[in-house]
């Protein structure tokens, strides 16, 4: 009698939580007015960064809104270059970029900065055989750590 309750409700609990699924709602609306890159490496993708940056944002639970947002600026600048060696026995070779990010972001009249480092690697020589771009991937990836920074920063802010 006893194991036939609690078959029955360990089952019931499987059912009621089969496909439950937490909605989170965006509680920050923002605006990404000016967007600023100046580094010839990624001139050509800078527009595609800029749309990357907000599809992150917009998939980390913030909103985004022309008219009603509140305005966002974020600037990139590489500030160094330099060579690493990688690796147990030394032989990768990489070059690793580290970019600046400096970011405002103004509610309510008050206006809030945040500066941050973000480093990424750019392997060579590359040998695989379906390798496309590299400046492509290489702007990607920073439009990811860049979203990924701004974005927790911003879900921090206790306006």
């Amino acid at each position: 009698m006893i194991n036939r309750f609690f078959l029955l409700f360990v089952f019931t609990i499987f059912i009621l939580s089969c496909g439950y699924k937490v909605r989170s709602e965006g509680s920050l609306v923002f605006n990404l007015t000016e967007f600023r890159l100046n580094d010839p490496l990624f001139i050509e993708y800078r527009k595609d960064m800029e749309w990357n940056i907000v599809e992150n944002l917009k998939n980390e639970g913030l909103i985004v809104d022309e008219e009603k947002g509140c305005p966002l600026i974020i600037e990139i600048k590489r500030i160094r270059e330099r060579t690493i060696q990688s690796g147990s026995d030394n032989r990768q070779t990489a070059k690793e970029l580290s970019f600046l990010i400096k970011s405002r972001f103004t509610l309510k009249g008050k206006a809030v900065y945040f500066k941050s480092v973000v480093k990424i690697y750019k392997k060579f020589p590359v040998d695989s055989t379906f390798f496309i771009d590299e400046r492509k991937e290489l702007a990607e990836e920073l439009a990811q750590k860049v979203s990924l920074k701004v974005g927790a920063w911003l879900l921090n802010q206790t306006f």
